[in-house]
């Protein structure tokens, strides 16, 4: 500090100090997801993934298993990184991309941001009724939320 009013009494402007970086977002370590009803095996195959920059993406959970018709599931995660994007992506060979419900956690607090998808902006992904939800006839849909962070 010396050093810049030094410098302000010699005619120059002090240099101000460098804002703070913007906080990195929280950790994603839980997914809960609702099938579309009597579509739930549109989800087999499909993952959920995690990214930085909404180019390069990273998967957090791969859906290997028929999810149960009319019910929540509920899955624990050992993802350590910091996403800013975060989303579900079928690209399991189907035509459709349908699910009514996801959400994402960092341990018990539930992760909120922008709704994004490949066809609309998949809010009725997020918007907590089950009974309605995303749904695209397009290959390779996804829907996911931008954290803003």
């Amino acid at each position: 500090m010396q050093d810049s009013m030094y410098f302000g009494l010699l005619g120059g402007t002090p240099t101000p100090p460098a804002p703070p970086p913007p906080p990195a977002p929280p950790v994603c370590n839980r997914i809960r997801f609702y099938p579309t009803a009597g579509n739930n095996w549109r989800l087999t195959y499909g993952k959920f993934q995690g990214s930085t920059d909404n180019q390069t993406w990273t998967e957090l959970h791969f859906v290997n298993y028929t999810a149960n018709d009319g019910q929540w599931t509920d899955v624990n995660i050992s993802n350590t990184l910091p996403f800013r994007y975060l989303r579900w992506f079928n690209d399991n060979g189907y035509s459709y991309t349908q699910i009514n419900e996801i959400e994402f956690y960092h341990n018990a607090t539930k992760l909120t941001g922008t709704s994004f998808a490949s066809e609309g902006d998949g809010h009725q992904a997020f918007d907590g009724n089950t009974a309605t939800g995303y749904s695209t006839a397009a290959a390779n849909g996804f829907v996911g939320i931008d954290l803003g962070q």
